[in-house]
């Protein structure tokens, strides 16, 4: 967004709320380049909503057996609220689009409800409906997983709702390839992460930072095959902590993203803080702590692709056995045989592998060499420049 005001270019962001048409022509009357354009959900009366609940009714009673029917039954009434507003976006979107003269879409995916709607709305106006990929799909031995991934990308990002996708996952762009099959639906190019700019200087001298950045899965969630309960994460990050308490010269930072059983304060009702063992919420941005660190602790293959392609070396920890993105070494490393990830085998060799990856990447990046099955190729465009590429052929349009 920064990078398209800073080329004079207009953004309008849409937002469901009880808006008018009148809120659109204010909006535009002003001299800013952004606008917020407020768009009315249907009523969950309307002829509209009500024909398309008819409709997946319908598939509820060509399935045999009761579960579908039960399930539909509880989450009829959220479905009609959802469908009420995929329509507006869609139907009263496109209208918006065509007024002000629309000449992109840009979302992070195209399988949520609202990122679908708009997309569909775009499509409808003739607009160029770009997807700036934020996940992570590489491939693994486990068919489940990655069925469940390809699907997921499907859905998401290569699909007829999407023109272009900027995929930053290099694994994640290879494997796909080999997915895809007849006809081109979406143009996919490679792109890089960069960093944001540093928020604060840090210390020249300081103790080799790590950055706690995991987060747990249960059954309900979409990807079973890495479940683990809220006790054990918390388990974990007690044998984490517990560890580094035993090693000189490094810091641990615990970045907790809030869930329902685990927060910050939860965290620290386990674990003990200490000189060298902190615990954080969310408040700064993950790039900007991934910039300060010498190693990232993570299990998500998307927060480990983006610890990797931006140089930083990654253990992979939990506290039960979890399924593995990345091949990873869990014999100690030394100055001449290293490795981009690392794994624990288990609490006890914790102390020990922290230390041997502290004397091994303190001050030494990792090379282009180690990196080089996680990075794309030398001359991908950052995110920006690539962003602006795809949107110069309707920079001169009037």
């Amino acid at each position: 967004m920064d990078a398209l005001q800073a080329n004079g270019k207009k953004l309008v962001v849409v937002k469901l709320t009880a808006g008018t048409w009148g809120d659109y022509r204010q909006a535009l009357s002003r001299k800013s380049n952004a606008h917020v354009l407020k768009v009315a959900p249907y009523s969950v009366d309307s002829p509209e909503v009500l024909r398309v609940l008819d409709r997946l009714r319908g598939f509820t009673q060509v399935v045999k057996g009761e579960g579908l029917a039960v399930a539909w039954a509880i989450w009829v009434e959220y479905s009609a609220r959802r469908v009420a507003a995929m329509l507006a976006l869609s139907h009263e979107g496109a209208r918006l689009m065509k007024a002000i003269n629309a000449r992109a879409v840009l979302g992070f995916e195209a399988n949520s409800w609202p990122g679908a709607a708009l997309n569909e709305a775009g499509g409808n106006v003739g607009a160029t409906r770009i997807i700036l990929n934020h996940n992570s799909q590489p491939p693994s031995d486990s068919s489940l997983a990655n069925a469940v991934l390809s699907t997921l990308f499907e859905h998401r990002t290569y699909n007829s709702l999407v023109d272009v996708a900027g995929i930053w996952s290099r694994e994640g762009l290879e494997w796909q390839k080999t997915l895809r099959s007849g006809e081109v639906v979406t143009k996919c190019h490679a792109v890089k992460v960069g960093y944001p700019a540093p928020p604060r200087k840090v210390a020249s001298v300081r103790p080799f930072r790590i950055l706690h950045a995991g987060n747990y899965q249960n059954w309900s969630e979409f990807f079973p095959w890495i479940a683990e309960t809220s006790e054990e994460f918390l388990t974990g990050m007690e044998h984490l902590a517990n560890a580094a308490r035993t090693v000189e010269d490094i810091e641990l930072v615990f970045r907790i993203r809030p869930k329902q059983e685990v927060d910050a304060d939860t965290l620290r009702s386990r674990v003990t803080v200490s000189a060298n063992v902190r615990i954080e919420d969310t408040e700064q941005d993950f790039l900007e702590q991934l910039s300060e660190c010498d190693l990232m602790i993570a299990h998500f293959s998307t927060t480990v692709e983006q610890a990797l392609q931006l140089g930083k070396p990654v253990l992979l920890w939990g506290n039960t056995q979890r399924y593995r993105q990345f091949e990873a070494r869990d014999a100690l490393p030394d100055l001449h045989s290293r490795a981009a990830v690392y794994s624990a085998k288990n609490a006890a060799q914790l102390p020990a592998m922290l230390a041997a990856i502290r004397d091994c990447h303190a001050g030494l990046p990792l090379t282009e060499s180690e990196l080089a099955r996680y990075r794309h190729f030398s001359g991908t465009p950052d995110l920006t420049t690539w962003t602006l590429e795809v949107l110069k052929p309707h920079f001169g349009r009037s």
